[in-house]
């Protein structure tokens, strides 16, 4: 199958040992709350024309992406591709048997949690430095305001496009063309104002309580982590399906 790669990555990574699975989960994280520090740079310009600097948020964001893509980082959204297992023809998984649906959900859960320790751990290191917190309190603002049809829809969208990052970089060994592809993929659900649940966990970690509950909080994140999920899943069960059957009639 075209996508064999990335198949059978996805295999391995439900038998990666614990301890660096912990550390390259929690490495995740924290690449991403560096991109989402660095937006916070831009968005500080109040003089940029909103398009502009939505592009450019986008633009500096992507080094995030990059860092966990270079550096082997353990990221929940993008991981979401290790759904292709279920294509995996060489052990025999064509459909989610055994208990390969309970590996996926736990190796999900060690992302999730590690991503949010590494995001929290940056968190605090900005709330001690004081760094921007203005700025990042008023775009978690803009984010959490959101209704949750919204909330849920532009986290459906946002990870279908990294998941699509990732089943592209998954055909090439080259890190010009993983940088070029994750820029573009990053860019666009940023401008786009998509929301990713890893970067939101950091805005919510700093996010202004004068304004927002905890309880709506959590539950603007679930939303987003649900709508994630799904994105990503059905982009990777679609994409993998198209190319076996591509193979079929080869």
């Amino acid at each position: 199958m075209e996508l064999d790669n990335l198949v059978i990555k996805s295999f391995d990574k439900m038998y990666t040992p614990l301890l660096p699975a912990i550390f390259r989960s929690l490495l995740a994280g924290i690449y991403i709350s560096f991109g989402c520090v660095f937006m916070s740079v831009v968005k500080a310009d109040l003089i940029l024309p909103t398009s502009i600097s939505n592009i450019l948020s986008g633009l500096v964001f992507s080094i995030g992406l990059i860092l966990v893509t270079l550096n082997s980082g353990e990221l929940f959204t993008g991981n979401c591709t290790i759904i292709s297992v279920i294509f995996h023809k060489r052990c025999g998984c064509w459909k989610i048997i055994g208990n390969t649906n309970s590996q996926i959900a736990d190796y999900l859960m060690l992302n999730y949690i590690l991503n949010m320790v590494g995001t929290a751990l940056v968190a605090g290191v900005v709330s001690i430095m004081k760094f921007n917190i203005p700025v990042i309190e008023a775009i978690g603002t803009a984010k959490f305001s959101k209704s949750p049809v919204e909330l849920f829809f532009s986290g459906f969208l946002c990870n279908a496009l990294v998941c699509l990052s990732v089943i592209i970089n998954s055909k090439t060994s080259n890190n010009i063309e993983k940088i070029i592809v994750n820029v573009f993929a990053v860019t666009m659900f940023v401008a786009c104002g998509f929301e990713h649940s890893i970067a939101d966990l950091f805005f919510m970690f700093i996010a202004n309580l004068k304004v927002f509950t905890i309880h709506h909080l959590l539950a603007s994140i679930s939303i987003i982590t649900f709508g994630n999920v799904v994105g990503g899943m059905l982009v990777t069960v679609l994409t993998c399906i198209s190319c076996y059957k591509e193979e079929q009639h080869a």
